[in-house]
């Protein structure tokens, strides 16, 4: 078995130096300090959310700009299901838990068989169970202005 391939990857790979690590540490500060500058300007408060997303594009997705779409769309779909995790029991009573445990077994399923690949990723489940627990759907000011 030839093992080149990961010999000549690991010989192109430069070692971190203290330098550059100082300097991607001042790259993540003025991010992440543009990031909450933004949020504060626009009035969001409950910005913790934006920070799971980058931390999963970022750790799992490797800022790979092709799958940014891809992992919108999950988070959005995850967003979704933590919405109608609140809503429905409200409108429909002890049915609309039973219709979102349906939902779930749903997405599951599509999961398992390798459908919706796009819409059904880590990046739409990694942040639900805080969305759930903090009650994120329910308590932000944008989902109930009118």
């Amino acid at each position: 078995m030839n093992d080149n391939s990961t010999t000549a990857q690991a010989e192109t790979t430069d070692p971190m130096t203290p330098v550059k690590g100082l300097l991607v540490l001042l790259g993540i500060i003025i991010v992440v300090g543009g990031f909450i500058a933004l949020n504060t300007a626009l009035g969001v408060h409950e910005f913790w959310a934006g920070f799971l997303f980058l931390l999963y594009w970022a750790g799992i997705e490797q800022f790979a700009w092709d799958k940014l779409a891809a992992c919108v769309v999950g988070a959005i779909v995850g967003l979704l299901m933590a919405w109608l995790a609140f809503t429905l029991p409200g409108w429909l009573g002890d049915a609309g838990g039973l219709v979102f445990l349906t939902l779930i077994l749903a997405l599951i399923y599509c999961q398992v068989m390798g459908w919706l690949s796009v819409a059904i990723r880590i990046s739409g489940k990694l942040p639900m169970p805080w969305r759930l627990r903090t009650g994120f759907v329910i308590n932000s000011s944008w989902l109930l202005r009118t």
